[in-house]
């Protein structure tokens, strides 16, 4: 498994999202069993589940244009954030490999979350997909 290192929320970024037609998804199988274990154990609690949300806005930040122009027209990309206990970006995985999670990866770089609900990484999983 390849490892790269990385490190506003308002109503007009979850409209402009909504506006996007972009699926975004929480649950669904990825071929790596050690981050969806993660990612499972993360979201098994009502706060993980809040938290969550949380997260996936600080994902896009706003580079929401940035971001949507990396997504290959026609296949899902699943992206693996890990989120250390101070909110900074930990391990970043996207599944399959491909330029375009190595273009998510520079566009996010850097990128701070809120603090997670527990004192071990919080992994999110986020399903990307053009909508046709």
């Amino acid at each position: 498994m390849n490892f790269k290192k990385l490190a506003r929320t308002g109503a007009r970024r979850t409209a402009c999202l909504a506006g996007l037609a972009l699926m975004v998804t929480a649950c669904q199988p990825a071929s790596n069993s050690e981050l969806d274990a993660r990612f499972l154990q993360s979201i098994a609690t009502e706060a993980g589940k809040n938290y969550a949300k949380q997260a996936i806005l600080a994902f896009w930040g706003d580079d929401i244009a940035r971001i949507w122009q990396c997504l290959p027209s026609n296949e899902p990309l699943t992206v693996y954030i890990e989120i250390k206990p101070d909110g900074k970006m930990g391990e970043f995985v996207t599944l399959p490999e491909t330029s375009s999670g190595a273009c998510i990866a520079k566009q996010t770089q850097g990128r701070v979350f809120p603090k997670p609900p527990t004192a071990v990484p919080y992994v999110i999983k986020i399903t990307l997909k053009h909508e046709t």
